[in-house]
């Protein structure tokens, strides 16, 4: 949800319409046979934005009708003498529910004069409800199944021995990070009440995952990089997410937890000339100095994993005790299309048979993944209710972000590390001799099949 902290407010401006009524008149009449009159003319909405920047606005999108601007409170007090509050509701509050701030409505006119001759009117977005049952607000903090179980973000830290880089105060500061995925609830009580550097970019700054993987998920790659700047963005259009991810938010790191749904690499392979477009993007990415991570995938063989521009991540799982061993849960494989690749190169945390439960992750209450993990019993259900916004789940999905993570401490202290560089930081890891992957790899000392170089070490790799 947008303007729950006074630090960065989000609105919408109306530049001059060009049929000459404003948006906001009374006098409006807004059908789809007159909505063409409040359209602004290109010239408007460039002097309106222009002026804005100047009075230190950001200006995040221009669309037809309306240009999105962000900036703190007081900017908005100082330049239009606006003050906000968030408005009381007694019944979400006792759900735990907190309302977007708002002008108050003694300044709230003060938007529709901003004195700017191009600008009809600012306005904030308002609360909105589905029509359809509420769940209880979500935990902050992470249930606590009765089973062996990783909780985020210590047990994740501890796994990848992140400790002691974050100890030196290097937690990913200066980097700018994205995650494709199926979206971002960032308005979980998880991470707002981290304070953690997020920013859902695509589509359309919404706040929303009806999935719950990409929400999930990113909980990993903060863990080990707390303090990176994370972009999250929706795997609607990969080509079109990869072009913002590089021509428009000038990333350092992408992490990929997904994959081509049948096989494009292995002995029965299959290609489509869409794949030779991700392929290209991906290589433009790596030819900008991106580093590009890929989840190794959970029994499948993707091409995007194996791609030599690319980081394949596999999974190691951590018993109760402290044990190592391959998750046979994990992908392992050579490839045919790039001959000489093997996935995975390195290992983060995952679960295994017969469904990876293992890390406890928030998710949007009630998403796909909620409903169809909780319940009882484990191993095949997680144990937990299927709208408290929590869930138990890994896979390789889970561990592209974790090393990802790993990625930006790398990057926050060695500033000028290329891919190169990157990879053999990695490749310093902690040897896995135990266990099995999916396709019956087995781990053993030095480099295997299984595991490749082994589970990644946070304090070796930024050494």
């Amino acid at each position: 949800m947008l303007n729950l902290t006074p630090s960065r407010l989000t609105a919408y401006v109306s530049a001059r319409s060009q049929g000459g009524i404003s948006v906001f008149s009374g006098q409006a009449v807004i059908k789809p046979e007159t909505v063409q009159a409040f359209l602004s003319r290109p010239k408007d909405t460039h002097i309106a934005t222009g002026k804005l920047q100047e009075f230190g606005f950001e200006v995040e999108r221009v669309g037809p009708l309306s240009v999105r601007i962000s900036g703190p409170a007081e900017l908005f007090t100082r330049r239009f003498g606006v003050k906000v509050e968030q408005r009381r509701d007694a019944a979400l509050e006792a759900e735990g529910v907190t309302l977007p701030l708002t002008p108050t409505l003694e300044t709230s006119a003060n938007l529709l004069d901003t004195g700017i001759p191009e600008v009809e009117g600012i306005v904030f977005p308002q609360p909105v409800q589905l029509h359809a049952p509420s769940p209880k607000a979500p935990s902050a903090d992470p249930p606590t199944p009765g089973y062996h179980h990783l909780k985020v973000p210590q047990d994740i830290v501890t796994g990848l021995n992140a400790g002691p880089i974050h100890q030196q105060g290097i937690q990913g500061q200066n980097v700018r990070a994205a995650m494709i995925d199926s979206g971002f609830q960032w308005s979980h009580p998880y991470f707002t009440s981290r304070n953690y550097n997020l920013k859902v970019s695509l589509p359309l700054d919404s706040d929303r995952d009806s999935n719950g993987h990409g929400t999930g998920e990113s909980a990993n790659f903060l863990a080990i990089a707390p303090q990176a700047r994370l972009h999250g963005l929706a795997m609607t259009d990969i080509i079109e997410a990869f072009q913002v991810a590089r021509d428009d938010l000038h990333v350092q790191i992408i992490s990929n937890s997904w994959g081509s749904r049948y096989d494009t690499d292995g002995p029965n392979g299959t290609w489509d000339p869409y794949w030779s477009l991700v392929q290209a993007e991906i290589a433009l990415c790596v030819q900008q100095d991106i580093i590009v991570l890929f989840s190794g995938g959970n029994g499948g063989m993707s091409f995007t994993a194996s791609m030599p521009e690319t980081i394949s991540v596999g999974g190691v799982y951590v018993g109760e005790t402290g044990q190592r061993s391959a998750s046979d849960y994990a992908s392992s494989f050579d490839s045919t299309r790039f001959p000489g690749q093997h996935v995975p190169e390195v290992c983060g945390l995952v679960g295994l048979r017969p469904r990876a439960i293992y890390i406890t992750l928030p998710i949007p209450p009630g998403s796909e993944i909620d409903r169809s993990l909780g319940g009882k019993s484990f191993p095949n259900k997680d144990e937990t209710a299927t709208r408290d916004g929590w869930a138990v789940f890994s896979g390789t999905s889970a561990a592209c972000p974790m090393v990802a993570g790993v990625v930006a401490l790398i990057l926050s202290r060695f500033p000028g590390a290329d891919l190169q560089e990157v990879r053999q930081r990695l490749y310093r890891a902690v040897d896995v001799t135990q266990g099995q992957s999916a396709m019956g790899d087995v781990a053993g000392p030095g480099f295997d099949a299984a595991t490749g170089h082994g589970l990644v070490d946070t304090e070796q790799a930024c050494a």
